[in-house]
């Protein structure tokens, strides 16, 4: 169902289906995810081996 919220459907539910706190607390959880993905730092990468390199082991 917050999937569909997040996406901007419409979404109709009936009464006592619908918890406004229950959505409020996964769309917390769902912002602050988005965010620390956000600001996470990008995964180390090792730069290219000069082509003359031999080959490294694992």
């Amino acid at each position: 169902m917050l999937p569909l919220l997040i996406a901007d459907y419409d979404v109709n539910f009936g009464d006592g289906v619908y918890d406004v706190t229950a959505w409020a607390q996964a769309m917390a959880v769902h912002r602050a995810e988005q965010a620390e993905a956000k600001s996470a730092p990008a995964p180390a990468v090792a730069p290219p081996a000069h082509p003359s390199a031999p080959p490294r082991s694992r």
